[in-house]
């Protein structure tokens, strides 16, 4: 309970000291996310066309149980685990910031995109794939991310100031809980994508 509590509290003064940089984070997710459905919606309808009967060929293959294994697990930790080390290794200083905003953004315009093409493509079967294989397992990823960016800015907004050191800011989250939850947000992120996602489009295929 106390641990819950100090957790709570970390995070609450984490926000409030960086109120204006989460602002500018989630603009830039936003943002990205409204560009992938802008770009989506005004696509040709043949590129639209090639995108669904690809999608349905794969989707097949998931089915039909075809698909590699370690293939799905090598690219969903390489998608999940590239933004972690984007966020981690330019937190070094402010000129960087604009490299960890746009990783950001690109994740929400994939996100927008794909939520666009599920909804316009595939209907009753779009939306139950949008919410059970995109929305449910990236809800804590998403998070993380914003985290780690508002982290990264921050740390790097500190060491700037101070030349090289980190302010007093930078402790409301502490280095114990960011990297149990990298861990745990990336091995749930795995085990869905890995075991639940193909189970989960094999009943909705």
């Amino acid at each position: 309970m106390i641990k819950s509590r100090t957790l709570t509290v970390g995070l609450k003064e984490n926000y409030s000291k960086n109120f204006i940089i989460y602002m500018m984070v989630l603009l830039f997710l936003f943002s990205g996310f409204l560009i992938g459905v802008y770009l989506f919606t005004y696509l040709d309808s043949e590129i639209v066309t090639y995108l669904e009967n690809d999608f349905i060929e794969y989707m097949n293959t998931i089915k039909d149980g075809n698909f590699n294994m370690v293939y799905i697990f090598k690219t969903t930790f390489l998608t999940v685990a590239v933004p972690i080390v984007i966020f981690i290794l330019f937190s070094t200083s402010i000129i960087f910031s604009p490299i960890t905003l746009v990783t950001l953004a690109l994740k929400g315009f994939t996100l927008g995109f794909t939520v666009t093409f599920m909804l316009t493509s595939f209907s009753f079967k779009g939306i139950l794939l949008t919410i059970l294989t995109i929305i449910v397992p990236n809800a804590l990823i998403i998070f993380l991310y914003i985290l780690l960016c508002v982290k990264s800015i921050s740390r790097g907004i500190s060491r700037t100031r101070f030349k090289g050191k980190f302010s007093t800011n930078d402790s409301s989250i502490s280095f114990r809980f960011m990297s149990l939850f990298i861990l745990i947000s990336v091995l749930i992120s795995l085990l869905f994508q890995c075991l639940v996602t193909p189970f989960i489009i094999k009943l909705i295929f």
